[in-house]
């Protein structure tokens, strides 16, 4: 199985570069290559303070992490 590098939220403070398997899209879905990426200003707020956007008591839902 192939895997992949994910920047994994865990805590305020607490972000981890982990491998992770790469997910099969399904058929409503696609696969990319990112090529470049950042972070914008709620990135910064989820970093510092915890989570405000991310879900932290069940899965993604478009992931299951």
């Amino acid at each position: 199985m192939k895997t992949m590098k994910a920047a994994r939220w865990h805590a305020a403070k607490d972000i981890r570069v982990e491998e992770t398997s790469i997910p099969t899209p399904k058929d409503n879905q696609v696969k990319i290559a990112v090529k470049f990426t950042g972070i914008c200003g709620s990135d910064l707020h989820e970093y510092l303070d915890g989570p405000q956007l991310i879900p932290v008591d069940e899965p993604y839902a478009l992931n299951g992490h």
